[in-house]
């Protein structure tokens, strides 16, 4: 039998956004220290969230990366990061990069579309920088940066 209190709590914190089982279980074991939950009982309650589809990293990861392209695009291998972070499991994470073939130049170009305009107004080796700089701490390599400030160049 699963404990309610357990659950209800486990429900509380998974309404906001979808959560890894890794992120989850240090959520629980927090809790545990102050209601005196046994790790038997956490299992249980993880086991019984993961049966109902409450937990499952692979849909997770999908969410994630979707999300994150949307709204702030980053390199694959930041996105990996990320993902380690949160404690995704690794073969779900593997599994969503080989079965869901990434633009690397695409991301790059949406995430600096946004910051060109304040770009624009500086000189051509000072911008470049500015570009190269922004996309750099997104992760992405040099030839991809390379390529998306030619391209937004011609465009203007």
């Amino acid at each position: 039998m699963v404990n309610n209190t357990i659950l209800n709590k486990a429900y509380f914190y998974l309404k906001f956004r979808p959560r890894t089982i890794a992120e989850t279980r240090r959520y629980l074991l927090e809790k545990s220290e102050l209601y005196h939950w046994a790790p038997s009982e956490i299992k249980e309650a993880l086991q019984y969230l993961l049966e109902e589809k409450y937990l499952d990293d692979a849909a997770f990861v999908a969410w994630f990366v979707e999300s994150r392209q949307r709204t702030k695009p980053k390199s694959v291998k930041v996105l990996q990061k990320e993902l380690k972070r949160y404690g995704a499991d690794t073969e779900a994470v593997g599994q969503y990069f080989l079965s869901h073939e990434s633009d690397e130049w695409a991301a790059a170009s949406k995430a600096l579309v946004s910051r060109w305009s304040r770009y624009r107004p500086l000189s051509p080796p000072d911008r470049f920088k500015k570009a190269a700089s922004f996309l750099s701490r997104r992760g992405f390599s040099y030839d991809v940066i390379k390529k998306t400030i030619a391209q937004m160049e011609e465009t203007g």
